[in-house]
């Protein structure tokens, strides 16, 4: 089955479509914000900004046309007066000026910004700028687990396949180079060199559209966290043996990954128990599998792999694997993610859930294979040692009963059947959303 004509739908499209007035759209590039305006929301003008300020403006039923850059704000001011939803798209590429002109046309129809520079977003909702207080902020990730996983069965794949896919689609410029058909790990090591190839030019766009150099210090810290470097103390150690800083300095480290986070190309996950606090890892599962890989290989180099790919993909694939179901869970039950490494390289546990107080809920560990009454024996002796009494295991494998061995488990089938029950829920409670005064997204409740 291919996967050219695929398509994941989005819930964030929903809570533009609810909220009454107008909204910011912001995330890195290539994670499908301008896919999703274009072709899930009702909207009647949509305007596409240039690198060079031309201005695509394209309307229901007539053909596309580029205009002046002058002509801009009356063509926005006559669609809003209409009350009509007007997106424009690139808006960061748009001289500051026009900010003054938009915001003289509030509260008229609904307007929607699209843009991947958070620089500029920051700036939106800076105090002297124009539009601050009239815009909802929408920040778009990765594809949510519960959204890809209901996209990907509603096309015909079954529970595991969906979960094997969901890992790496949630990535969506990847979908028009995959095939359903194969197996998900082939596929990858197949696609490796492209793969390494697009993720390096991802991260030199996403520097470009935040007006940021791609350093040596930023490249050095994205190929270490790739390789498996997870402590901060790691990164800095790495970047300072390399020669790229005079010091090992933790606060400088430190001050080069925040704005990768902020860029969306690296996450911290709450370390539970450890002696660490934060595990660090390169946000994009695809890209951390291609990055991780093509570093060790030589690939980031345009060189001849050394060592067995498809073995290295099992082994990065089985990571990504256990962090997006951790997602997932933490989604379908509404807690935090969380990841315990436990202390003597004891081993770790897959995934602690956290309630919002940090307190430990459940222990989970993540298997292809079909859990053993050892496995089982195993995560109960690590939750113990952390504290925690619930335990599960999630297992790729389709087994019938919901418990073995005493303890939950967690099938593909039913981590779908969890994450639809809570979509259900939080839409049947939820009536609209609005900004707090921290510029969160907040719900208005029944």
């Amino acid at each position: 089955m291919s996967m050219e004509k695929f398509v994941v739908e989005r819930s964030e499209a929903e809570i533009i479509r609810k909220h009454p007035s107008w909204v910011l759209v912001y995330g890195r590039r290539k994670t499908g914000k301008t896919f999703m305006l274009k072709n899930f929301l009702n909207w009647k003008t949509y305007i596409t900004v240039s690198r060079g300020l031309n201005i695509l403006v394209e309307e229901k039923g007539r053909e596309t046309k580029i205009v002046e850059l002058r002509k801009l704000p009356s063509i926005v001011e006559e669609s809003l007066r209409r009350n009509e939803v007007v997106v424009v798209d690139e808006f960061q590429r748009l001289p500051e000026d026009f900010w003054d002109i938009f915001a003289s046309y509030h509260p008229k129809g609904k307007l929607i910004l699209a843009g991947s520079s958070l620089s500029i977003v920051e700036k939106v909702f800076s105090r002297r700028s124009p539009l601050l207080g009239l815009l909802l902020p929408l920040r778009i990730d990765l594809v949510k687990p519960s959204d890809v996983l209901r996209s990907l069965t509603s096309i015909g794949l079954t529970p595991r396949e969906a979960v094997e896919w969901g890992v790496i689609v949630r990535d969506p410029w990847i979908i028009p180079h995959v095939n359903l058909r194969g197996n998900v790990q082939s596929q990858i090591a197949k696609l490796l060199p492209l793969l390494v190839e697009s993720s390096i030019s991802l991260i030199g766009e996403v520097f470009r559209d935040e007006e940021r150099l791609l350093t040596k210090t930023y490249e050095a810290i994205l190929y270490s966290i790739a390789s498996g470097s997870w402590r901060l103390e790691e990164v800095a150690r790495e970047i300072y043996q390399k020669g790229i800083v005079e010091y090992p300095r933790l606060e400088y480290a430190s001050s080069y990954v925040d704005r990768l986070v902020k860029m969306g190309l690296v996450e911290r996950i709450p370390l539970y128990k450890s002696r660490a606090r934060i595990y660090l890892k390169l946000r994009s599962h695809l890209m951390s599998i291609a990055l991780g890989i093509g570093e060790k290989t030589g690939l980031t180099e345009y060189l001849q792999p050394v060592f067995n790919v498809e073995e290295a993909v099992r082994f990065m694939y089985g990571l990504e694997l256990q962090f997006f179901v951790g997602e997932a869970l933490a989604e379908a039950k509404n807690l935090r993610r969380a990841y315990t490494i436990l202390p003597k390289d004891r081993g770790d546990i897959d995934v602690v859930l956290l309630d919002r107080k940090n307190r430990p809920v459940m222990a989970i560990e993540v298997k292809s294979s079909a859990p053993k009454k050892l496995d089982v024996e195993s995560l109960r002796e690590e939750a113990r040692q952390i504290g925690v009494f619930e335990t599960a295991i999630f297992t790729l494998k389709e087994v019938a009963k919901q418990e073995l061995f005493g303890v939950e488990i967690i099938t593909p089938r039913k981590l779908i059947d969890m994450l639809k029950q809570s979509r259900t829920e939080k839409e049947r409670r939820t009536v609209g959303f609005y900004k707090d005064e921290m510029g969160r997204i907040r719900k208005i409740e029944k």
